[in-house]
């Protein structure tokens, strides 16, 4: 009876580990897409929680969802900054997955999105998933169309939209918000179609008029978290950092926290939030 012999032995070794050193990219490269599955499945649960709640007139109000830096929160309120902080239910996915695009939506007492828009979760360009809300608050999981091999959507305009807010502040008794500037980063012209502003504390209830080198919003007057049509704000590539911004309030803003988000005309968001005045 014959056994292996060295040479034999070492081959096989040898083998074994070539397989190893093939498979283990392949098994990570497995396991990165099968993160931002579970993490899109998440997302979309949470999203479907938040509408049906809302629908159903849970505690008769709106309810909404934020997808922060690892975590995925479900609040009860008209946005994120000026939610009821008792009825946060927080999930938490990968750090080593990014969530860009939209990051947050709210559901009307009817079920249907103040905000629409794409998240996009994604590890590198391994894998990709996009959770796509539309107006009529169909809600979707997309794969990504670059099949998560390469990213080849490209950046939108609120990737290039700099908003700086490091002196932000109030003027007149408050009733104005001032002193944050608007930039473009990019090569290419970005306007900016729509804004929702939302706020807490103080005592202002509506939001009256929008300045920005010129009148944009005029009214009518509307409360926080509303969706407004202003006139396009339109920054030509490397332009910027632009003043004269100014937002007026039916009352005083001293002591209270916004929240702006910026709606592009390619239909991407820019959101800045948790600003204290």
């Amino acid at each position: 009876m014959q056994g292996f012999t060295l040479l034999e032995m070492l081959l096989s070794i040898g083998l074994i580990a070539l397989l190893v050193a093939f498979s283990a990219p392949l098994y990570q490269s497995l396991q990165n897409r099968g993160s931002v599955e579970d993490t899109s499945e998440l997302l979309l649960g949470v999203l479907r929680d938040a509408q049906t709640r809302a629908y159903a007139g849970d505690a008769n109000a709106q309810w909404g969802v934020f997808v922060g830096t690892s975590t995925i929160t479900l609040f009860q309120g008209d946005s994120f900054v000026s939610r009821v902080l008792d009825f946060d239910e927080t999930y938490t996915f990968p750090h080593t997955i990014s969530a860009t695009g939209t990051r947050e939506f709210v559901f009307t007492q009817k079920g249907m999105p103040l905000q629409v828009g794409t998240t996009t979760l994604s590890f590198g360009t391994q894998a990709q998933r996009d959770i796509v809300i539309s107006a009529t608050g169909v809600l979707q999981d997309v794969p990504s169309e670059s099949g998560g091999t390469e990213d080849t959507s490209g950046p939108t305009q609120a990737d290039s939209l700099v908003v700086d807010t490091t002196n932000i502040g109030t003027c007149c008794g408050g009733v104005w918000v001032r002193n944050f500037t608007l930039a473009n980063s990019g090569t290419s012209t970005i306007t900016i179609d729509e804004v929702t502003l939302s706020w807490s504390g103080g005592s202002a209830t509506v939001l009256n008029r929008i300045y920005r080198g010129a009148w944009v919003y005029l009214g009518p007057s509307v409360p926080s978290n509303t969706r407004v049509d202003i006139a396009d704000v339109v920054l030509s590539g490397g332009a910027g950092p632009l003043g004269s911004n100014f937002i007026n309030f039916d009352g005083t803003m001293n002591g209270s926290t916004i929240g702006m988000v910026f709606h592009m005309v390619d239909g991407s968001d820019k959101t800045v939030s948790g600003l204290s005045l």
